[in-house]
């Protein structure tokens, strides 16, 4: 495989992502596809998005949308 990539994969939800993530000084660093299952969504393509460290285990990011708005999307690390 990739040599111990760590894989990010949601599947559930509007925000639907599949990719790698590398450690980050924020937090950590995904890249990948991101799409959507409704409602408003960014381009589609690859991107890196990094995820920002809230707390022990919740990151949160901001997605550019196609209308030049922004979404957060929040996530949790399992413990």
């Amino acid at each position: 495989g990739d040599g111990g990539a760590l894989a990010l994969e949601q599947t559930n939800g509007n925000i639907r992502l599949r990719g790698s993530v590398a450690p980050d000084e924020a937090g950590f660093r995904f890249t990948g596809e991101i799409t959507c299952a409704t409602g408003p969504c960014p381009p589609a393509g690859s991107r890196e998005l990094v995820f920002f460290r809230q707390s022990r285990t919740d990151y949160a990011a901001v997605l550019t949308l196609k209308s030049g708005a922004f979404l957060n999307v929040d996530f949790r690390r399992k413990p």
